[in-house]
């Protein structure tokens, strides 16, 4: 059930979780050429373990590629009024890799403004990323953290105040529990 008319969802594409893979994923997301969301259930969980996680962290080369390469790794996807979606009840993957049409269309997604480009091209990274940082504080959207919206928290079922502990939720109103998985809240049904 959802709660706002309009909202953005980001989440690791079809390769960004084969790579990575996390074991509390159990979808597997790719955004078709018309904007709708594809989902399919997820069957097998990364075979590569920690490594890319590790990659990531540790080699600023692969941190790099992964960066300028983002596309390939999320889905981002914006919604107002409703979710246009399909699940697709099929074990073939979602984006076929053999071919290169398919590859060079998820590579082409990635279009910056002329503007975009220069500044990517002339500007270090870490003085965008300052300049970034520096404009979202001046209007006072800075990111959310957890402690910040425990209060407008409420049950997904009976909407009652839950109260928080270390690795669970627990609504005292409908006795329903919701565990707390690395940080991450799962206020599911």
């Amino acid at each position: 059930m959802r709660v706002g008319k309009a909202g953005y969802i980001e989440v690791p594409s079809e390769i960004g979780e084969k790579l990575y893979g996390w074991d509390y994923h159990k979808w597997i997301f790719k955004l078709s050429d018309s904007g709708k969301l594809m989902i399919k259930k997820k069957t097998k969980n990364s075979q590569f373990g920690q490594l890319f996680h590790y990659l990531y962290k540790n080699d600023k080369d692969y941190a790099k590629f992964h960066t300028k390469h983002h596309e390939i790794f999320l889905v981002q996807f914006e919604w107002l009024e409703k979710i246009n979606y399909e699940i697709i009840e099929s074990d073939d993957d979602l984006i076929d890799l053999n071919d290169i049409n398919e590859i060079k269309r998820l590579l082409a997604k990635r279009s910056y403004s002329g503007i975009s480009n220069l500044i990517r091209r002339v500007m270090p990274s870490s003085i965008r990323n300052f300049t970034k940082k520096s404009i979202v504080k001046s209007y006072g959207r800075d990111r959310k953290t957890l402690k910040d919206i425990k209060h407008i928290i409420v049950c997904p079922i009976c909407k009652n105040q839950v109260q928080w502990q270390d690795d669970l939720i627990l609504c005292t109103a409908c006795d329903r529990k919701y565990p707390i998985r690395n940080g991450i809240p799962f206020l599911l049904k």
